[in-house]
């Protein structure tokens, strides 16, 4: 992957994020039935993340892929999240293998090509990745938090090739 930096989508949805195994949508879940961290979304809305288009609904045929999430940091207002690093993650396009950085509160993407420039993703830190690397799940610092809200905020980059 090469280019652009991830874009950000200023969003109210998201309590469950999905995508296409095409890599075309981002599902969207929104609100639970009830407020318990392993609930489900009650509905999705999917994102077209080339035009930013917002639809309030999935089509029948579309499959989300569903992450496995392993292990991730705990959200709360009380306790400080560490941005300065996380776990690699790995992503594969072609015959291309790729690494996903969090060094420094910076995600970096790099190739195993060593000709190929690194990519600067964003701040934050990678929490989990399609397998082409395209979309990136990570924990990024809010630019403005009011009192009660986390100083950290879930978002989707999104690198184009």
């Amino acid at each position: 992957p090469s280019g652009i930096p991830g874009k950000l989508y200023p969003i109210a949805r998201g309590w469950r994020v999905r995508w296409t195994s095409d890599g075309r949508a981002l599902g969207l879940g929104n609100n639970p039935a009830r407020a318990q961290d392993d609930e489900f979304s009650q509905s999705w809305a999917s994102l077209d993340p080339t035009s930013g288009t917002i639809s309030t609904s999935i089509p029948g045929d579309t499959k989300l892929e569903q992450p496995k999430w392993t292990e991730g940091p705990t959200l709360d207002v009380s306790i400080p999240v560490d941005m300065t690093k996380a776990p690699k993650l790995f992503a594969k396009v072609g015959e291309m293998n790729y690494t996903i950085e969090s060094e420094r509160g910076v995600i970096t993407l790099r190739a195993s090509d060593a000709a190929t420039p690194a990519v600067v993703v964003g701040p934050g830190v990678a929490l989990a990745a399609t397998a082409g690397g395209r979309y990136i799940l990570a924990l990024a610092p809010r630019e403005k938090s009011g009192e009660g809200e986390s100083p950290v905020e879930l978002v989707v980059y999104s690198v184009s090739r």
